[in-house]
Protein backbone atom coordinates (compact mmCIF):
# COMPACT_ATOMS: atom_id res chain seq x y z
CA UNK A 1 0.00 0.00 0.00
CA UNK A 2 2.80 2.21 -0.62
CA UNK A 3 1.40 5.72 -1.62
CA UNK A 4 -1.53 5.03 -0.37
CA UNK A 5 -2.42 7.50 2.84
CA UNK A 6 -4.08 5.32 5.54
CA UNK A 7 -4.33 8.45 7.15
CA UNK A 8 -7.59 9.59 4.30
CA UNK A 9 -9.35 6.57 5.55
CA UNK A 10 -8.39 5.53 9.07
CA UNK A 11 -10.60 8.45 10.52
CA UNK A 12 -13.76 6.95 8.78
CA UNK A 13 -13.27 3.53 9.86
CA UNK A 14 -15.93 2.72 12.58
CA UNK A 15 -16.14 -1.15 13.16
CA UNK A 16 -13.30 -3.24 15.09
CA UNK A 17 -10.91 -4.99 13.02
CA UNK A 18 -7.94 -7.20 13.65
CA UNK A 19 -4.48 -6.70 12.23
CA UNK A 20 -2.02 -9.66 11.69
CA UNK A 21 0.81 -8.24 11.34
CA UNK A 22 4.02 -10.08 10.42
CA UNK A 23 7.47 -10.11 12.66
CA UNK A 24 10.57 -9.76 11.94
CA UNK A 25 10.46 -7.22 9.66
CA UNK A 26 13.81 -7.83 7.52
CA UNK A 27 14.03 -5.96 5.14
CA UNK A 28 11.95 -3.51 5.44
CA UNK A 29 10.21 -4.41 2.07
CA UNK A 30 6.51 -6.38 1.40
CA UNK A 31 4.13 -5.00 3.79
CA UNK A 32 0.53 -4.56 3.08
CA UNK A 33 0.89 -2.22 5.82
CA UNK A 34 4.15 -0.83 6.96
CA UNK A 35 4.61 -1.29 10.74
CA UNK A 36 4.35 2.28 11.70
CA UNK A 37 0.91 2.50 9.83
CA UNK A 38 -0.20 -0.81 11.52
CA UNK A 39 0.32 0.57 14.55
CA UNK A 40 -1.35 4.41 14.11
CA UNK A 41 -4.26 2.36 13.12
CA UNK A 42 -4.37 0.86 16.42
CA UNK A 43 -4.04 3.80 17.98
CA UNK A 44 -6.36 6.34 15.69
CA UNK A 45 -9.20 3.25 14.88
CA UNK A 46 -11.32 2.18 17.70
CA UNK A 47 -11.64 -1.49 18.59
CA UNK A 48 -8.76 -1.89 16.66
CA UNK A 49 -6.24 -5.01 17.22
CA UNK A 50 -3.11 -5.23 16.43
CA UNK A 51 -1.22 -8.77 16.14
CA UNK A 52 2.22 -9.23 16.04
CA UNK A 53 3.28 -12.90 14.76
CA UNK A 54 6.66 -14.03 14.75
CA UNK A 55 9.04 -15.93 12.15
CA UNK A 56 6.38 -15.31 9.16
CA UNK A 57 5.68 -13.62 6.24
CA UNK A 58 2.67 -12.23 4.84
CA UNK A 59 1.36 -15.70 3.43
CA UNK A 60 2.59 -17.99 5.88
CA UNK A 61 0.76 -15.55 8.41
CA UNK A 62 -3.09 -17.15 6.32
CA UNK A 63 -1.83 -20.08 4.78
CA UNK A 64 0.47 -21.92 7.74
CA UNK A 65 -1.93 -20.69 10.25
CA UNK A 66 0.54 -20.11 12.97
CA UNK A 67 -0.99 -20.85 16.49
CA UNK A 68 -1.01 -16.77 17.27
CA UNK A 69 -2.86 -16.19 14.63
CA UNK A 70 -5.23 -18.41 15.07
CA UNK A 71 -5.76 -17.83 18.54
CA UNK A 72 -5.49 -13.95 17.60
CA UNK A 73 -8.61 -14.48 15.09
CA UNK A 74 -10.56 -16.94 17.09
CA UNK A 75 -10.63 -14.37 20.33
CA UNK A 76 -11.25 -11.54 18.28
CA UNK A 77 -14.53 -13.27 16.34
CA UNK A 78 -15.63 -14.31 19.86
CA UNK A 79 -15.90 -10.86 21.11
CA UNK A 80 -17.55 -9.25 18.39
Amino acid sequence: MYGFPLSVVTPSVSHPYIALDRRPHQPREGFIVPPDDARRMQQTIPGGTLVEVEHTNHYDILYSAPETAVEATRNFLANL
